[in-house]
């Protein structure tokens, strides 16, 4: 199997592509690119939107080169600075869809719980508060969510695979 990670840091965005054969990785690339998000954060407190253009478009970039490669996953790990970004959230966004289309979500709100192999748990509704579009109960009396998180955390399985959201449709779907 053929695997890649990319991580943002503070001061390059890097990608590793291996083999991973049993516990050993065989490098199949190893590349950096200088964004410099360390310091831009230390000086304004936020990325801006040059910064989150020049990480989404390295970010974008580094995925087509790992599926070129034919990595069957790619991991992105944002790890300082956008900890500390007050506009992180701006900058990891699921623009082609993937996981969306991964968790089989159509719906939001609609949510999804995958095991550390990647396989899909759960998908559907967080509670059952909403009964139908505009009916909403006075409280939630089940938690689907919760219950899957909490299997899978203590490694059991999760009570239901999916259930029924409400809510709108994810209009660009493809």
């Amino acid at each position: 199997m053929i695997a890649a990670s990319a991580d943002a840091g503070s001061n390059s965005v890097h990608l590793f592509v291996a083999v991973v054969a049993g516990h050993r990785l065989e490098p199949l690339l190893d590349e950096s690119a200088f964004l410099g998000l360390g310091g831009v954060v230390d000086d304004r407190g936020r990325l801006g939107r040059q910064k989150r253009a020049e990480l989404a478009s390295t970010l974008s970039r580094f995925a087509g080169i790992a599926r070129d490669l034919g990595a069957a996953t790619t991991t992105f790990v944002a790890t300082e600075p956008l900890r500390r970004a007050s506009d992180a959230r701006l900058a990891l966004r699921d623009s082609e869809r993937v996981l969306v289309k991964r968790a089989n979500a159509t719906i939001t709100p609609e949510a999804a719980v995958f095991d550390p192999q990647g396989r899909l748990l759960y998908h559907g509704r967080i509670d059952n508060w909403y009964e139908d579009a505009g009916r909403a109960r006075p409280a939630a009396t089940t938690h689907e969510l919760q219950s899957a998180v909490e299997a899978a955390i203590s490694g059991k399985p999760v009570p239901l695979a999916s259930a029924n959201a409400v809510g709108c449709y994810i209009s660009d779907l493809e």
